[in-house]
């Protein structure tokens, strides 16, 4: 497991679509600065974010994301690299903005579930699906054989990221998580045709 953590353990740097650079950077807490914190509350408290993501973390009264909720995300985030359980990767653009964030959920090189956010802003779009498949690149050079996603079928723009990022649908399957009825993803890493 260690091993595996520290295969991972790099900055990956992508070309965002449409032009200009962004980074993968591992989220761990020597990584955060308060303005991130900040920066993470306001992007999942962003309204599409919210109802797609993180509204299950949410502890608002009012339901709302709150600085304590991007605490605790960054805490489980670092335990994870610590503890080899769950790799979380930042989403920074060439201002060092942090704009999303996207994850490998389990060690299992296989069918390994991945995750991820991001800001809907429309300065801050065209991140995701370069992220995506930066993060497969990542897992696969890892030793990871597959990736698998789980995406509610309204969630077009998700939809469309796991598409573009070479995913093949397999039909509905309950997310084991969530324990909800999805569509699930996945991605032969080993393909020829990546």
């Amino acid at each position: 497991m260690a091993k595996l953590a520290s295969l991972l353990d790099k900055m990956i740097v992508f070309e965002r679509f449409g032009g200009g650079e962004a980074r993968l950077i591992p989220l761990k807490k020597e990584t955060i600065s308060q303005v991130d914190l900040q920066s993470i509350t306001e992007v999942c408290s962003q309204e599409l974010v919210g109802y797609w993501v993180t509204h299950q973390y949410a502890s608002g009264p009012d339901g709302s994301y709150m600085l304590q909720d991007a605490e605790k995300f960054v805490k489980h985030a670092d335990a994870g690299w610590t503890n080899a359980t769950t790799f979380v990767y930042l989403i920074r653009n060439a201002d060092n903005d942090i704009v999303g964030a996207v994850d490998v959920q389990s060690p299992d090189p296989v069918d390994a579930p991945i995750g991820y956010w991001a800001d809907t802003t429309g300065e801050h779009r065209g991140y995701m699906t370069n992220a995506v498949c930066s993060l497969c690149e990542l897992a696969r050079e890892a030793g990871y054989a597959s990736l698998i996603a789980y995406v509610r079928p309204q969630n077009k723009n998700s939809v469309g990221v796991l598409e573009r990022a070479g995913f093949e649908n397999k039909g509905t399957a309950v997310n084991p998580k969530t324990l909800e009825k999805m569509l699930l993803f996945a991605k032969n890493l080993h393909k020829e045709d990546r």
